[in-house]
């Protein structure tokens, strides 16, 4: 399903009991939780495509690649570390505005001139692939 008909489930955690917030107001805040990191993975992507003109599918098709090697060897550190000075990443996706934003919506962090993802959430990580698959198929049919 196209992500823009995707609709955030709050967790079943959130209807658990307990001391703290009204039963739907745990559900409702990680709705709201998740529908602005869907949204700021949205606009990296709308600002990526703007920014690198003809080389966004370029960068899209890379993305895309690290993230699948990321959801493929989740233990390999090789797959979750991107050195900034790669010349093939910065020229790819790093050069263009709105790229390493995408990496940071799956949970990508700068550390030491790397970005590096520390604690692979799949979930995070597969959504943000769709995103970015979306974002790719959405550019070919144009």
């Amino acid at each position: 399903a196209p992500l823009a008909a995707m609709e955030v489930e709050p967790a079943a955690a959130a209807s658990s009991p307990g001391p703290g917030p009204a039963e739907g107001e745990w559900g409702a805040a990680l709705q709201d939780a998740a529908r602005q990191r869907l949204e700021r993975l949205r606009a990296a992507l709308r600002e990526l495509e703007a920014a690198a003109g003809g080389q966004a599918a370029v960068a899209l098709e890379t993305l895309c690649t690290i993230l699948t090697n990321c959801l493929q060897h989740p233990g390999d550190e090789r797959y979750r570390r991107i050195r900034r000075g790669n010349a093939a990443f910065e020229q790819r996706v790093g050069q263009h505005r709105g790229g390493t934003a995408v990496l940071a919506a799956a949970g990508f962090r700068e550390e030491g001139g790397s970005l590096v993802l520390r604690a692979p959430d799949p979930g995070l990580l597969w959504l943000t692939q769709c995103a970015v698959q979306e974002a790719l198929q959405a550019l070919a049919a144009h």
